[in-house]
């Protein structure tokens, strides 16, 4: 587990699609509630268009406080976007989502002007492309500082050999992962109700295809008596 002190720098990066956003806010809840405890001071960055959107959205409904998140938005190139990121982040990023000035090294970015200032990145994929990207291009510049994960429950399989190479510290998977999460931290979110229930519907189903069995086999009974009897 990464115990991250109060008040630390961390970068957040949303690397998911508006198709998975009711999963991969689920899975992420409580991890960005945690931070916000915490007081957290959040950067935000995404390589894909619609992520600083997103982000905003997610962030608004774990209870960020505002004042502490700076959005740097829409970070293009791709895989060689982040990897100059990874070398150079103030000049690879130097304006926020509004369009202003990033404030780097002062405010919510105070004391960060490399990513190896960060006291982790924070990756929140349901792509293995891009969290392979992440790992390759990112994780070498981050002077040891942890680099975790959370994932959809279909790209989970694809990063699980970072984590056990580790090259990422921790990884969260989909709606399952979520709820043992805030299981772990003593915490009720959405993940937990849903896992909660997914499994009463599962023993609805098993129920019921019970009670259709028994139906079919006393009517499967009766029906060879009478036509024994006919018989």
């Amino acid at each position: 587990e990464t115990v991250l002190p109060r008040g630390s720098a961390v970068l957040l990066a949303l690397e998911y699609e508006p198709g998975l956003s009711g999963e991969m806010q689920t899975a992420s809840e409580a991890v960005i509630r945690q931070l916000a405890a915490n007081d957290v001071r959040l950067t935000v960055i995404s390589t894909s268009p619609t992520g600083p959107i997103l982000a905003e959205s997610l962030l608004a409904k774990a209870g960020m406080d505002p004042a502490f998140v700076v959005n740097l938005g829409y970070l293009a190139g791709g895989s060689t976007g982040m990897q100059s990121f990874g070398l150079a982040p103030v000049q690879a990023a130097p304006a926020t989502l509004q369009g202003q000035l990033a404030p780097w090294n002062s405010g919510t970015l105070a004391g960060v002007t490399r990513l190896s200032d960060f006291n982790a990145v924070v990756v929140l994929t349901d792509d293995p492309d891009k969290g392979r990207n992440w790992v390759e291009q990112v994780q070498p510049a981050l002077g040891g500082k942890p680099l975790l994960m959370v994932s959809s429950a279909q790209a989970a399989p694809l990063l699980l050999p970072y984590y056990n190479s580790g090259q990422v510290q921790g990884i969260l998977s989909g709606i399952t992962g979520a709820a043992g999460y805030e299981s772990l931290t003593q915490s009720s979110g959405t993940a937990s109700l849903l896992r909660s229930s997914y499994q009463y519907g599962m023993l609805l189903t098993a129920l019921l295809i019970l009670a259709g069995s028994l139906i079919t086999g006393i009517i499967t009974s009766i029906t060879r008596g009478k036509a024994e009897k006919e018989a």
